[in-house]
């Protein structure tokens, strides 16, 4: 459906929303409302205020050589044991090839992800990380959830899917780290104990 802020896919089943935008891939984000149309050849036509946009879902261009669309990190947010929001980060500030450092006090890490795909077909996620999942989980959701995240470096790595069909993405791979707490430090654990020791001498 076209609107005047973005496409957005519905998903009559699971009445599941997502919304597309110029950085998704779209030349532009701001269509009119209801101006859409979808003709017998499955092809979808969106009228925009930069003129008529005509693609086919399941055929449109793929973005890289070997068919396979680039999986996004949209954004990530983290919340502490109290359901505070502690740490965020857009896709715009999100570096790849960096480590992205959460605070140490984090017990859920919400990673909301893309894919520019708009055929009718469903989208399944498989994702893992390097140290607390290190076996694929089906997700079908588009975002994942990280319930109490091991501390220290780890990778996250996600890949889409179509349901019953060949991998829909490359598989992407961010790269976070949580603070082992000084009271958990090797070097706060032995003074404490000498500390005890002392005392009790």
């Amino acid at each position: 459906m076209s609107s005047n802020n973005g496409l957005v896919k519905f998903n009559k089943t699971d009445h599941h929303l997502e919304i597309f935008y110029e950085e998704d891939g779209l030349p532009h984000s701001e269509f009119n409302q209801w101006a859409h149309f979808q003709d017998e050849q499955g092809q979808l036509y969106l009228g925009g205020v930069q003129g008529l946009i005509r693609f086919d879902p399941d055929t449109i261009k793929w973005k890289d050589n070997n068919g396979l669309f680039p999986i996004q990190i949209k954004d990530i947010k983290v919340y502490d044991r109290d359901n505070t929001l502690n740490f965020q980060t857009t896709r715009s500030a999100i570096d790849l090839a960096e480590i992205t450092s959460i605070p140490a006090n984090s017990h859920r890490v919400e990673i909301q992800l893309s894919v520019p795909y708009y055929g009718n077909k469903k989208v399944n996620r498989l994702w893992r990380t390097s140290i607390s999942h290190p076996e694929w989980i089906a997700e079908a959701s588009d975002k994942v959830v990280l319930y109490v995240p091991d501390f220290g470096q780890q990778d996250f790595e996600i890949k889409a899917y179509l349901a019953g069909q060949r991998h829909l993405s490359k598989s992407l791979t961010f790269r976070f780290c949580m603070p082992i707490p000084f009271y958990r430090s090797w070097w706060f654990i032995t003074s404490a104990v000498i500390a005890i020791l002392f005392l009790t001498v």
